[in-house]
């Protein structure tokens, strides 16, 4: 790959969108983000529900996806490509925060170089791609991380590739880790920067019980599920827990709604809203609240994004005959055995969910599955797998990628204000 000293600008008629991967350290805390770029259509647009429409349109800007992160005081690595963007990023945060990614598959030119050099001499972090048996010396030799894709490879061939990167002064990053089962051994090869799926298998403990605090949760959910819910019992269920009802008050009272008037109760919210609209909220909190403190709140953001995304599609895809509810709770409980650690199925028999709802979560062949499965390929893009799944449910990329796209950035909107009403 070359890399022009001169600063690179998007096509005019393409436009950008990131998907956004965690990156962990060896304590399995967030050491920052990849952000993976792909190119869609400039002129592509989703058919959004009124009260996501306005909010979204300016969030969507990639700066402002970048800012996001960088304003919590992450990391965010890039495509060296996009180094344009510094220009509107630089005000708000140190070089440092800010890494760059190169392909080390193909020999940088000596400008190429130069500019890597330039980059890394004012502080920026670069990131050696290395996907092939090949790689540029020259590359690895300037790199802070080296970052190898594991995916398919044995623990000896790994070893294999690696061998004579400890002459280089680099951090060892692996991506593709899918599950947790070898974490421990990367561990002990070197590496302490990972990328994967591995955080998202669950880790069942027979016999675990679910504590107090959860099973009330899913009570309310057995509750709220339910064909047809006794709004009277329910509103009386949540003002009961006075932390849930006011985190839930404080959220429908927010920016994001900008309500004329303040929502004082569970029973006024459902009036003035509507129940389909609560209920959404509802969840959202709920989830957020079975979370732990001390546990990787990245499962609650993935969780909650293939919801929304799945809403979305199928929003804009009425000929699926999928209701856009069922497939945000589809998306939103898809990580329950993982976020509970115990069985999806110990999980399910409390909730009143529809069957095909529950075989796809059990990971049982339904209609509903290839969604779901569409959503974890964006997660951890296969873009040949993604092409022939998209061809297969005869959807359009270029819409299905800006749903998922638009889906991050409601979520981390919900997680800024989360995040306002703990202070």
């Amino acid at each position: 790959m070359q890399v022009n000293a001169k600063q690179a600008k998007p096509k005019s008629d393409k436009a950008l969108f990131y998907i956004r991967q965690p990156i962990y350290d060896q304590s399995m805390s967030i050491w920052g983000y990849d952000l993976q770029a792909k190119e869609i259509h400039a002129g592509t647009a989703l058919q959004m529900p009124p009260e996501d429409a306005g909010s979204l349109q300016e969030a969507r800007d990639r700066r402002n996806v970048l800012r996001r992160i960088l304003d919590r005081g992450a990391r965010a690595v890039l495509p060296v490509q996009e180094r344009f963007l510094l220009q509107a990023v630089s005000f708000i945060a140190p070089p440092v925060q800010i890494g760059f990614r190169i392909s080390a598959s193909k020999p940088l030119s000596a400008a190429g170089l130069k500019e890597i050099e330039r980059l890394k001499e004012e502080g920026h972090v670069i990131l050696a791609e290395v996907s092939s048996e090949e790689a540029d010396g020259g590359l690895l030799q300037v790199s802070d991380i080296i970052c190898l894709d594991v995916a398919g490879l044995s623990p000896d061939e790994v070893r294999r590739r690696i061998k004579g990167w400890e002459l280089f002064d680099a951090t060892l990053m692996a991506r593709g880790v899918a599950d947790k089962s070898h974490l421990d051994e990367y561990r002990d090869m070197g590496f302490s920067l990972f990328t994967g799926a591995f955080f998202k298998t669950p880790e069942i403990i027979p016999g675990k019980v679910l504590s107090p605090h959860r099973a009330s949760r899913l009570q309310i959910f057995q509750v709220m599920e339910q064909r047809d819910p006794n709004f009277a019992d329910l509103a009386n269920a949540i003002q009961a827990d006075v932390s849930l009802s006011l985190r839930l008050l404080a959220y429908l009272n927010s920016a994001i709604f900008s309500m004329p008037v303040k929502i004082t109760s569970i029973k006024q919210a459902i009036t003035l809203l509507g129940w389909k609209k609560v209920r959404t909220w509802l969840r959202m909190v709920l989830l957020t609240d079975m979370l732990a403190d001390d546990e990787d709140s990245e499962l609650l953001f993935v969780s909650l994004q293939r919801g929304k995304f799945l809403e979305l599609v199928t929003t804009q895809h009425p000929e699926l005959h999928f209701d856009p509810g069922e497939m945000f709770l589809l998306g939103a409980f898809s990580l329950l055995e993982t976020i509970l650690g115990v069985p999806m199925k110990q999980i399910l028999a409390e909730l009143p969910l529809d069957e095909r709802l529950k075989g796809t979560l059990c990971r049982r062949k339904t209609e509903y599955l290839p969604l779901l499965q569409l959503a974890e390929l964006f997660e951890e893009p296969d873009w040949t797998e993604l092409e022939n799944l998209l061809q297969l449910l005869r959807l359009d990329f270029d819409k299905v990628a800006l749903a998922v796209f638009t889906s991050s950035i409601w979520v981390e909107q919900f997680f800024e204000t989360q995040e306002g009403l703990r202070h």
